[in-house]
């Protein structure tokens, strides 16, 4: 599958519609009950962006940025504004929000994802630059991030 590492030119704006999408599958049996199944692990997320546009600039812009991905063809990079962080959108991140997991003195690789109760969504493109991480409550600098895997390594 091919990647634009880029944003689409989208303005900041809440009138973007959509979200997760689950694959269930419910299929009804002879005796009444229910067999459900998930087809995928973790949902597809889906938006219609059409009215965010402003503008003709904006609308121009937009479709540049479309054509030039070949439409669907080539993935890019969409920030969700409901839920584009590690907090609630009314919250500041910071380093404590989510947890990378238990250190053992020896692991070094922590793959980023954000908890939803007992549901953990892998974070595989973080915004270069944003990730926060803290070690026994201690926010540090010293980690890399794969941003483009959602991978830090101390």
């Amino acid at each position: 599958m091919s990647f634009h590492e880029g944003y689409a030119p989208l303005p900041e704006s809440l009138g973007i519609a959509g979200g997760p999408e689950r694959a269930t599958e419910i299929i009804a049996l002879a005796s009444g009950k229910e067999s459900r199944n998930l087809a995928r692990a973790h949902a597809r997320r889906r938006y219609e962006i059409g009215g965010v546009i402003a503008s003709l600039d904006e609308a121009a812009d937009l479709i540049a940025f479309f054509e030039a991905r070949r439409g669907r063809w080539q993935g890019f990079r969409f920030r969700d504004p409901a839920d584009g962080a590690s907090c609630p959108p009314s919250h500041t991140p910071g380093p404590l929000d989510q947890s990378l997991g238990e250190g053992d003195g020896a692991a070094r690789i922590f793959v980023l994802h954000k908890a939803y109760g007992d549901y953990r969504r892998p974070i595989v493109k973080p915004v270069a630059g944003s990730v926060r991480v803290a070690i026994d409550g201690v926010e540090t600098g010293a980690f890399a991030l794969d941003a483009t895997r959602g991978v830090v390594t101390f």
